[in-house]
């Protein structure tokens, strides 16, 4: 029951967020079709407009007239246009481009304080400890002792040409605190 549950909640909640532009897409083909309209009627009128110059007037104007008439037909074709109606999942996709990068960069540079914060921390405290130790050494208490170094033997290593390296490892100066 709870499986039917959860899949009639993801599915509704699917649909919801997908949508569809609905009546926002018939506003937008009947805006483009008055745009288209309102465009061929400005066109018709200025075609009209030139015409009755070229007819009636001088030279100079029929010149101009005919001029006008050649030079608009290449920024004539410039077409005015409306944004397309988006459905929800595009408009909170758009949002989320425009503010998820800033959410995880505020978020890595929180991570990023906190792991400084933290490792100050540990650099606090592991000096803290060596300070303790130190004066615990300088100062003879009965309960901190140095151990003889540990020295151990040389490595050979020997490779397959038979040439030999010889490693000798540094002695450790052991420190046993309150044993």
């Amino acid at each position: 029951m709870k499986r039917f549950a959860f899949a009639a909640v993801a599915v509704s909640v699917s649909v919801a967020l997908a949508g569809c532009a609905g009546n926002d897409y018939k506003l937008y083909a009947e805006t483009q079709q008055e745009i288209a309209t309102a465009k061929a009627y400005a066109d018709a009128k200025r075609y009209e407009a030139l015409a009755l110059i070229a007819e009636n007037g001088d030279a100079a104007a029929k010149v101009a007239a005919v001029m006008s008439l050649n030079m608009s037909g290449n920024n004539n074709n410039a077409e005015q246009r409306v944004a397309a109606p988006k459905s929800t999942m595009e408009q909170i996709g758009d949002w989320t481009a425009k503010f998820l990068p800033s959410a995880v960069s505020f978020w890595g540079i929180q991570k990023n304080a906190e792991v400084t914060m933290h490792a100050s921390d540990n650099s606090t405290s592991v000096r803290m400890k060596d300070y303790d130790t130190m004066v615990d050494l300088v100062q003879g208490r009965d309960d901190v002792r140095v151990v003889d170094p540990i020295i151990t033997d040389p490595i050979i290593i020997e490779d397959a040409d038979g040439n030999q390296d010889v490693i000798v490892p540094d002695p450790v100066f052991p420190i046993v605190d309150r044993p």
